[in-house]
């Protein structure tokens, strides 16, 4: 078996344990989808892709481990996974999807490896919990509301390679203290750090060409750039 097909396992509510063989190569969409009672999923090296909807509201999924081979984590892949406490994509992956840990309430740190250059929109949107995120070094652009929401991030290092910050993208991350944004930061877009409270200093780089409108508003507590 190389593949599991679309809506497999969907709405399997009792399935709570997960065994794959190493042969699997791609996962496609739904095939967890709704699976309740799955707390653990170990993805075998080999597997590639995994496609959109695949473990979508698994409510009960605490740990994920992901291959040094995956490639691609399609849209909404672990869409309200509301029990994951922490992710660490491999540096082999080259695709992450819009909306891919959205919604993942308890999730604490992610770690991003490797050569990923586009965080699309709103990979961690309404992430509450989430207290600290490491992006890789070959970052270009971080997306429409990526960060939106997540209220638990103190600080954000943002890369060095990092060219646009999409809007909204670290809206209301009300307990963002200090922000450095680097050299080669070229957009900052609207809205991007718009109602972060408890936002105190902001370092802007000379290459920004433009900064959105309301990109800094409601930050009360901003007093330093």
């Amino acid at each position: 078996i190389k593949r599991i097909e679309k809506n497999l396992f969907s709405n399997c509510t009792s399935l709570s344990s997960l065994t794959l063989p190493e042969s699997i190569k791609r996962i496609e969409s739904g095939a967890f989808r709704n699976c309740s009672s799955l707390c653990e999923i170990i993805l075998p090296d080999g597997v590639e892709k995994i496609g959109k909807k695949a473990f979508f509201f698994c409510s009960s999924l605490e740990r994920v481990s992901l291959p040094h081979s995956l490639k691609v984590i399609m849209d909404n892949a672990f869409y309200k996974c509301k029990s994951l406490k922490e992710i660490l994509i491999p540096s082999s992956l080259r695709e992450i999807g819009r909306d891919a840990f959205a919604y993942c309430s308890s999730l604490e740190r992610a770690e991003i490896k490797g050569n990923l250059e586009i965080i699309e929109d709103r990979v961690f949107n309404k992430c509450h919990k989430l207290r600290e995120i490491i992006l890789p070094k070959s970052l270009k652009t971080i997306g429409y509301r990526s960060f939106y929401e997540c209220e638990a991030l103190k600080s954000i290092n943002v890369p060095e390679s990092v060219e646009e910050i999409g809007e909204e993208a670290f809206c209301r991350c009300r307990d963002i203290e200090r922000v450095v944004v680097p050299d080669g930061v070229k957009r900052i877009e609207k809205g991007c750090f718009k109602g972060s409270l408890n936002l105190k200093e902001v370092t802007l780089p000379s290459s920004l060409d433009s900064i959105g409108s309301v990109a800094f508003f409601g930050c009360i507590s901003l007093s330093n750039i």
